[in-house]
Parts: C-alpha cells; sequence; structure tokens
C-alpha cells in the first residue's frame, strides 16, 4: 500500500491495551482488531506519515507497528524500560500472547536494525515510568517534526486509540491525548468499541 499525501507528517500514536478476558469494562475487546487496524491503514495514507513513534504495547501500539511496518513507514519505539521486561508486563500478560509476543518481536527486530528502540530507565511497577514514556514520545515526536526533512508548516499529529473517553483514576492514554493537545499535535481519535 502507498501513502497518497503529498504532506509528510509526524506521528505519535497511544491507546489501549487489549483488554483482559473476561473483561469488566470494555475498553478494547480482541473482535474489534480488524476494525482498528482498517481504520489505521485508511488515517495513515490519508494524512501521510514520514515517521511513526510509539511504544510497544498489546493493542494500540502494536497495531500501529504492524500496519506501519506494512506500509513501509518508519517507526521509532520508545519503552518506559527494557525490552524483555516490557514484553512480560505490557505485551504477554493478555490473552492470545502468542500473537502479540510475535508482533512485538517483529516491531522491535525491525526498530532496532534501524536504530530507532528507545529503553528509558523506568521502574516496571510504577505508573510514573508509563508517564514518562507518553513524554519521551510526544517530545521526540515534536523534535522529529521540527528537525530538517519536515515541511516546516506541518504539526504532529497524535492518534489516540481508545473508546473516546477516560477513564477515572490513572489513566495513560487520556494523560497523552491532554499532553499532546497542549503543545499543539493535531488530534486524531480511531474508536476501539
Amino acid at each position: 500500500m502507498t501513502i497518497t499525501s503529498s504532506t509528510k507528517h509526524v506521528v505519535a500514536v497511544a491507546g489501549r491495551r487489549i483488554d483482559p478476558e473476561p473483561a469488566e469494562a470494555r475498553h478494547f475487546p480482541f473482535e474489534q482488531v480488524p476494525k482498528v487496524e482498517h481504520e489505521l491503514y485508511r488515517l495513515f495514507e490519508d494524512i501521510g506519515v514520514s515517521i511513526l513513534v510509539t511504544s510497544a504495547a498489546c493493542g494500540a501500539d502494536l497495531l500501529a507497528l504492524k500496519v506501519a511496518g506494512e506500509m513501509s513507514i518508519p517507526a521509532r519505539i520508545i519503552l518506559p524500560f527494557s525490552a524483555a521486561r516490557f514484553k512480560a508486563t505490557s505485551v504477554l500478560d493478555r490473552p492470545r500472547p502468542g500473537y502479540w509476543g510475535e508482533l512485538f518481536d517483529h516491531a522491535i527486530a525491525a526498530a532496532r536494525a534501524n536504530g530507532e528502540v528507545i529503553e528509558l530507565g523506568g521502574d516496571a511497577g510504577s505508573d510514573g515510568s508509563y508517564s514518562a514514556a507518553n513524554a519521551a514520545i510526544i517530545k521526540d515526536a515534536l523534535s522529529l517534526a521540527a528537525s530538517q526533512g519536515h515541511a516546516a508548516d506541518t504539526r504532529p499529529i497524535a492518534v489516540i486509540i481508545w473508546e473516546g473517553k477516560g477513564r477515572a483514576g490513572s489513566d495513560a492514554t487520556d494523560e497523552f491525548r491532554q499532553s499532546a493537545e497542549a503543545v499543539g499535535f493535531e488530534i486524531r481519535s480511531i474508536l476501539t468499541i
């Protein structure tokens, strides 16, 4: 698939992880994966993506990385801590670990081959580590958008993959959306329900 937009944008993605089964509340049920993938293809083709910046958790992140790889869009992966620990705590801990694990391994290998994996030194048990990764994704996307080779009249786009509303308490996805909006990202949403 080729990108048709003449202007290319730096795109940062964040969103929901795939729901546990059974789930107390539905945020991103597995049966929505094909719909979300289809919407990602359409959106990436429509806006034109020069590089994707995201993490690599099961659900939104890995689907965006899969679509980017299939569209030959370069990707930078920012993890809150080591890839091995992240895979154990944010990829393999949900239903269909084989599916998500394979997507993770492929995405990490492709990004590593291009020197595009950043592992922050966070604590695997801390919500603050995920917040730090979100902040790093936003900062990196802003820097890439401002760098040479990107059109000066474009601003980065944040794609939020979620059910459309924040959750009570700690919500890394909504925190990402608010932070990106506050620094001038254009916000696009893909619904998971």
